[in-house]
């Protein structure tokens, strides 16, 4: 389980640093050319990988990312994706990507919005609790 967190965290991770590119950029060449590359490269590589190693981790039947049970990938997953692809702002831009590239994990991300799921993360009380 370890290397999948990993897995999931470090390949999201190098998207972000390109989201990041995209988003904070000044320079208004370096934001196309980061835009263009999400969108013509950098997304239709990756989003399917993603997508395929959610569902044979069993994510269609669990919810979740990586063990059928919470993990820091799914709550960093879930967190970073809902910045960049449901940010009201960028919803109409980057969310039919994911739904075209990454379906499976669209439905991931409507279920951890539903139960507003930082929140249920960082609650303790409701925290899953994990057999040692």
């Amino acid at each position: 389980d370890i290397y999948e967190d990993s897995w999931f965290i470090e390949t999201v991770r190098d998207l972000m640093t390109t989201f990041g590119t995209y988003s904070w950029s000044e320079d208004k060449e370096a934001k196309e050319e980061a835009k263009s590359q999400l969108q013509k490269k950098i997304l239709p590589l990756y989003l399917p990988k993603l997508n395929d190693k959610f569902v044979e981790n069993g994510g269609r039947d669990t919810g979740y990312l990586v063990g059928g049970h919470l993990t820091a990938a799914t709550f960093f997953v879930a967190a970073s994706f809902d910045v960049v692809f449901y940010h009201e702002e960028r919803e109409e831009e980057w969310l039919p990507i994911l739904q075209t590239h990454a379906p499976d994990l669209v439905g991931f991300m409507v279920d951890k919005r539903e139960r507003e799921f930082a929140h249920y993360f960082l609650d303790e009380a409701k925290r899953p609790k994990r057999d040692s």
